[in-house]
């Protein structure tokens, strides 16, 4: 006996895919900050703020 995939299952799948993917996206973004703190090539006194990213999910 298989079950449906009901409308309100299917759309809590893909709100929590959603969510994850944003949570990649930060994740990306803020090892990009990092990498450009420790690069030669940024600011000249190399004084780059890393913002603390904090993700709540209601």
């Amino acid at each position: 006996m298989s079950k449906q995939i009901t409308s309100t299952t299917s759309q809590d799948l893909t709100k929590g895919l959603e969510i994850i993917e944003l949570e990649q996206r930060l994740e990306m973004v803020h090892l990009t900050a990092v990498e450009a703190e420790a690069s030669s090539r940024c600011d000249v006194g190399g004084d780059v703020e890393v913002p603390e990213i904090s993700v709540r999910v209601a």
